[in-house]
């Protein structure tokens, strides 16, 4: 029975942490989605 539930644990940790990555990736995109003109390296839109 305590296996179960170890193993229960394990599983909702193993989504939470995938949910986190799939959460932090789209957040990227949109960052880098909204900021399409503002090229690292780039001096434009500094004025």
């Amino acid at each position: 029975m305590k296996d179960k539930e170890q193993d229960k644990e394990e599983f909702y940790k193993k989504i939470q942490q995938e949910q986190m990555l799939i959460d932090i990736d789209e957040f990227a995109h949109k960052m880098l989605e909204g900021e399409e003109e503002n090229i690292p390296g780039s001096n434009k839109g500094l004025d």
